[in-house]
């Protein structure tokens, strides 16, 4: 987690870019970047929606997409800017 994450940007962070990623959003972005000093994260502001959810002949998948959360990309987005 942080720890690893601090660690490798102290050791290799002049040397390569140091991204955190899975897990990110927006309750934890900012103690992220604060105790790493991290300066690339890589979330996901999607979820999966479906269009009919009581089918039962037809396979669920089938009928999924992926859809933005626009309210989490933003939340995201303004608590990196920060940083």
């Amino acid at each position: 987690g942080i720890e690893l994450l601090k660690k490798a940007v102290d050791l290799y962070g002049d040397k390569i870019e140091i991204m955190a990623g899975r897990g990110i959003n927006p309750d934890n972005i900012e103690i992220i970047l604060e105790q790493t000093a991290v300066r690339a994260v890589h979330f996901s502001s999607s979820y999966n929606y479906c269009k009919a959810k009581d089918y039962s002949v037809i396979e669920m998948k089938s009928l999924e997409y992926r859809q933005i959360d626009e309210q989490k990309l933003t939340s995201l987005l303004e608590k990196a800017s920060n940083f």
